[in-house]
């Protein structure tokens, strides 16, 4: 299910306003209208716990994570992802404990001529196939 829709039919299920679930949240109105219209797709983590929380649906709702992925998992490993998401804080221990290794990121900040700017985060496989593009020149 679309989830946009689910937000909306569930906040409205639970009959609570726009104000109430943004008040909870610490979102605008316009966020969580937003949210519920598709217009923003990509929500924090903090975010997403707190709206799971109070439209009392499970973060992986929100989450858009393919479903062949999440009907392999059992209830128990779906919850231990949801509490690793849950507490960042956390995570690195756990990776260690686990021998994972860490995705290495780093945040690259932009800006356009239309005033849109803000960062995005490449991993470290994206950043080693830039450096393997070819350099271009000026025309």
């Amino acid at each position: 299910m679309n989830v946009s829709k689910i937000i909306k039919d569930q906040r409205i299920k639970l009959n609570l306003t726009l104000k109430e679930v943004a008040d909870y949240v610490n979102v605008s109105e316009g966020t969580v209208s937003r949210w519920e219209s598709g217009e923003i797709k990509n929500m924090k983590r903090s975010r997403i716990a707190k709206l799971s929380q109070i439209l009392q649906i499970s973060p992986l709702d929100l989450m858009e994570i393919d479903n062949i992925t999440t009907d392999k998992l059992t209830n128990h490993e779906k919850n231990v992802i949801v509490a690793y998401r849950s507490k960042p804080e956390m995570q690195p221990v756990i990776d260690k404990l686990l021998d994972v290794e860490e995705q290495q990121t780093i945040k690259i900040k932009y800006a356009a001529r239309n005033g849109n700017s803000g960062e995005h985060e490449l991993t470290k496989e994206e950043i080693e196939k830039f450096n393997e593009l070819p350099d271009v020149t000026d025309i």
